[in-house]
């Protein structure tokens, strides 16, 4: 029996429930009492094969390292910059968003989720109040205020509905796509807007950057972009390429 000498209680000798199979002198007491002779031996590779008469133990060959596996699901929000990615187009909603403190992801949750429910439930009254159980949801509340967050909302959706008419419109929407070398690539849009000329991909930004880095910014997310708009491409629907920076109060057109 072959064990580690630092770790003696091998978990698959462990299975069997034998703990009396290793010996701790020249002999193996056994339950019923038969005493069964034995040796104990520590053996290093060097000395293997001579530290016991008869004894040739067969050292497995060290296995190479095979080639490197990749992961099984990509991420769309995580695919690198396209380098060729060009702003073809700035667009000035209005005022930017104020801040009350620097908690970016807590702003950026709660925007996204204020956004949504003004883009798919724009008839409903108490939009105040649902932004504050949004904005209290997310833990945002010492960094964002109700009114300039839902603000901020009706001018993104009065854009929406001027410039692109859309006949519906999608939060969150679910995107998967088998790439060529078998792997997926998967995420969500923040909005998808569908009518009989074109699809639409936007996708909301938190970042508070002045305009003079807005284009930066919009094309370092050129990458995440382009996979959205490839996996449209996959199924014959191809689709204009967005980013809305929420708390600039800004829309950037992206040709990826």
């Amino acid at each position: 029996i072959a064990l580690r000498e630092k770790v003696p209680d091998a978990a698959w000798l462990n299975a069997f429930k034998t703990p009396f199979l290793l010996p701790a002198g020249d002999a193996v007491a056994l339950p019923g009492g038969h005493q069964v002779p034995a040796q104990a031996l520590s053996l290093g590779e060097s000395e293997a094969r001579t530290a016991a008469k008869g004894f040739a133990p067969r050292w497995f060959p060290r296995r190479e390292r095979g080639a490197e596996r990749v992961p099984a699901h990509l991420r769309a929000s995580e695919a690198p910059a396209v380098e060729t990615a060009t702003v073809a187009e700035v667009v000035t909603l209005g005022g930017r968003v104020p801040l009350k403190g620097r908690d970016m992801a807590a702003v950026g949750n709660a925007l996204h989720a204020i956004i949504a429910m003004r883009l798919v439930s724009p008839a409903v009254e108490g939009n105040t109040a649902r932004a504050e159980r949004i904005i209290d949801a997310y833990e945002a509340a010492a960094c964002l205020d109700a009114v300039d967050a839902l603000a901020a909302a009706e001018r993104f959706h009065a854009w929406v509905r001027e410039r692109f008419a859309p006949e519906r419109i999608h939060v969150e929407y679910p995107v998967s796509q088998v790439l060529d070398g078998g792997q997926t690539r998967v995420g969500w849009v923040d909005v998808v807007l569908r009518s009989e000329r074109e699809v639409v991909i936007i996708d909301h930004k938190s970042s508070p950057r002045p305009r003079a880095e807005w284009e930066a910014e919009a094309l370092s997310h050129s990458g995440q972009l382009a996979a959205y708009a490839e996996a449209f491409r996959a199924v014959g629907q191809p689709a204009s390429t967005w980013i809305h920076l929420a708390v600039a109060g800004a829309a950037l057109r992206v040709a990826v």
